[in-house]
């Protein structure tokens, strides 16, 4: 089994949760044998950084598969299992060929249920248990497909970001990020992937897209509902006050807020780059 065998099955194993860019650099140089810092140098990161995020990664591993996994045991723990998971598919193939050759109905939508939740169990025993608390609001689904050539983008981002610095660079997380370009060029499907990269850094993570060119009055009743946990019910009325609120919970917590297509309640023509009338009340949000 090799390292992108072993990332693999660890994707297919975490189901939605998928490792960050970093993650998988130290488990494909742990896997090859490499020290930390050589997987420091190699990468262009902090060689505390790629140390930690290493614990922090053997840490995830161990809960999510239920061993106890470290620096110099992962290969062990991740063939092992993997092997388990090829025998046991075969085993219940093979047991769904035998049990469909002697039943002569076809099996009830109770019993489809159930045999696809005992696979999933089998196949993935902890994809019911979350991985990390992490609370998400998406107000849309989106589907970037495969993204190509975009890792030396995607390394810059998650360093301004998390606060976690490349080598000779600042490592003090941005509070502000702004993706720039003509439309058609990948600034959504960028901001997906970096989104799902770094959501185990955060307790909350909330995509909006503003396609609609929703009036933020409309955005942060349910920004401040999220953010409380369905607790702060009492909405104040005036919008300056539920952007005091929801600036409060994002300074008590780790929370990630993407707005997506920003150019919708921005002028055109000679004011580009300034906010329609109506949505200027946007840039208290940055402040």
């Amino acid at each position: 089994m090799n390292a992108d065998e072993a990332l693999t099955f660890l994707e297919r194993t975490l189901d939605t949760h998928t490792l960050s860019s970093t993650q998988r650099i130290i488990l494909s140089g742990v896997w090859g044998g490499d020290s930390y810092v050589k997987i420091a140098t190699d990468s262009g990161y902090d060689h505390g950084y790629i140390k930690d995020t290493g614990a922090q990664l053997w840490r995830r591993l161990s809960k999510v598969l239920d061993k106890n996994v470290t620096k110099s045991n992962v290969r062990n723990v991740i063939s092992s299992l993997a092997h388990q998971e090829e025998v046991e598919s075969k085993r219940l193939s093979s047991e769904s060929v035998s049990v469909q050759s002697v039943s002569e109905q076809p099996p009830t939508s109770g019993e489809l249920t159930a045999q696809s939740s005992l696979l999933r169990q089998v196949l993935h025993p902890m994809s019911d248990n979350p991985i990390s608390d992490v609370q998400q609001s998406w107000d849309e689904s989106i589907d970037i497909g495969s993204l190509y050539g975009r890792t030396e983008e995607l390394r810059c981002l998650e360093s301004w970001v998390t606060g976690h610095a490349l080598s000779g660079q600042s490592g003090k997380p941005l509070k502000l990020l702004t993706l720039l370009g003509m439309g058609g060029v990948g600034k959504t499907a960028l901001s997906v992937q970096l989104v799902k990269q770094v959501t185990s850094q955060f307790d909350y993570v909330v995509w909006r897209s503003l396609r609609q060119a929703l009036p933020l009055a409309k955005v942060l009743p349910d920004l401040i509902l999220f953010l409380s946990d369905q607790q702060d019910i009492q909405i104040p009325t005036t919008t300056d006050q539920q952007i005091d609120v929801v600036l409060g919970y994002m300074r008590q917590k780790r929370c990630l807020l993407v707005l997506d297509n920003v150019e919708a309640i921005l002028q055109t023509g000679e004011r580009t780059g300034t906010y329609r009338k109506g949505y200027e009340d946007y840039r208290l949000l940055s402040k």
